[in-house]
């Protein structure tokens, strides 16, 4: 445990650290003293292995978190016995959050028919909204940035809007390419539905070429109407131009579900899930383990 005068002393040189940009801003420049003494506090701590310390005790304690469950108020409950522990006062106040629980989702190309053909590898973005039960079957439209979109105007109403614009492999920084091609998978949604499109497919964000869809989440604006959105592995997106093929999808993220209105309430009880939702959020972090293990994630 770190004595509290310590992390008092130390928080307090941190906020002075903060406060160095603002400094800079009025011409002053920060004392070389507080460099130094920062740069101390990041060495000690890439040196260290308390943090990992206590993400270990975290997942111990509490073990997989979703939110809104039991496990999740646990965590809470520990990070404030732990904060309280390091010297602070803590209080807990109470949180609405949403839960958003992945269903059955499937993609195939329907016309031209082609017998036998696999289905499409996809994953509804995280917080899409289900499909009506029967699927969508639409034409796609296949784009490659928003102002392509707005050129095609009111032509792809009903329509599934095809997002396919890779990750650029070029740029050192990958986090550069990631920011050029995420802007789809957040905001495709919104910008296709304000021109009428049924719903939206998102090449995956990533630069490996695989069948493995990268999820993420879809971010909908408050003014704009609610549609589906997937994301398609970057080798599925690579069969073929669909949009050229005429092709159709259907089947189109058919399902998702919500549990706990309220997080630390009187509703954080085990016996107010259902247990389908509890045995899939079951087996998504048990993949999710597997696939941290195997990869050394």
């Amino acid at each position: 445990m770190i004595p509290f005068r310590r992390l008092r002393r130390s928080l307090a040189v941190f906020g002075l650290v903060l406060a160095a940009p603002a400094a800079f801003v009025r011409g002053q420049a920060p004392a070389a003293k507080y460099a130094d003494v920062a740069e101390a506090i990041r060495t000690a701590g890439l040196r260290g292995e308390y943090a990992a310390t206590l993400l270990e005790r975290l997942t111990s304690a509490a073990g997989p978190r979703l939110t809104g469950s039991p496990a999740a108020a646990a965590a809470v409950q520990w990070a404030r016995t732990m904060m309280g522990e390091l010297g602070f006062e803590t209080w807990l106040e109470p949180v609405t959050v949403q839960h958003w629980v992945r269903g059955g989702e499937t993609a195939r190309i329907v016309r031209p028919a082609r017998p036998g053909l696999p289905a499409l590898p996809i994953a509804a973005l995280g917080l899409s909204v289900p499909t009506p039960p029967g699927g969508i079957s639409a034409p796609v439209v296949e784009v490659h940035s928003f102002e392509e979109l707005r050129t095609l105007g009111l032509a792809v109403k009903g329509r599934i809007v095809f997002y396919n614009t890779p990750m650029d492999p070029r740029p050192l920084d990958t986090f550069q390419a990631y920011g050029g091609a995420v802007q789809f998978r957040s905001r495709g949604a919104s910008e296709a539905a304000k021109l009428g499109a049924a719903a939206v497919l998102v090449r995956s964000v990533t630069l490996r070429t695989d069948d493995h869809p990268h999820a993420g989440m879809v971010a909908y604006e408050a003014d704009a109407p609610k549609i589906p959105a997937a994301a398609i592995s970057t080798r599925g997106a690579d069969t073929g131009p669909l949009a050229r093929q005429g092709a159709v999808l259907m089947g189109f993220v058919p399902d998702s579900q919500k549990y706990f209105d309220y997080h630390h309430s009187a509703l954080d009880v085990l016996s107010a899930v259902h247990p389908r939702e509890l045995e899939l959020g079951a087996i998504v972090m048990a993949i999710f383990a597997y696939v941290t293990a195997q990869e050394g994630i």
